[in-house]
């Protein structure tokens, strides 16, 4: 059975989720860097590891390494535990791109990306080109 129904509930319809994470669970493989957007993605919206780490399998398969990473920036920003970057994230409920502070140096969980780069959300022709031939 899917995770995504559980998912949706808790956040929105994946059609509203951030392009990039949507880009990052279903046309990229994972890797080292790539699978940290979407750990903090379902971080920073309080989804439970273990439902979080269930979606990202179905959707790109990483190896297990990959997981153990997914699940280790789970266990550092739980913690509170310093990290060597500020991951953003977009909270579907503040809107914005907001930051997750590691230990070290946290300030506000909450803080508003500066808004050089434009959110985009949903699916599009333009990185989702199959999505447009079956309309």
């Amino acid at each position: 059975m899917s995770s995504l129904p559980s998912l949706e509930r808790l956040l929105a319809p994946l059609d509203l989720w951030p392009r990039d994470i949507l880009y990052y669970l279903f046309l990229v493989a994972p890797t080292p860097i790539t699978i940290r957007h979407p750990a903090a993605f379902f971080h920073g919206n309080a989804i439970p590891p273990q439902l979080a780490s269930e979606f990202v399998q179905e959707c790109s398969s990483p190896t297990p390494d990959l997981m153990t990473s997914f699940r280790s920036h789970y266990t550092a920003w739980d913690a509170g535990s310093d990290t060597p970057f500020i991951y953003r994230y977009y909270d579907m409920w503040f809107g914005p791109v907001v930051h997750i502070r590691c230990a070290g140096c946290f300030i506000d969980q909450r803080r508003p990306d500066d808004g050089n780069m434009p959110l985009r959300l949903g699916f599009s022709e333009d990185i989702f080109p199959l999505l447009s031939c079956a309309k």
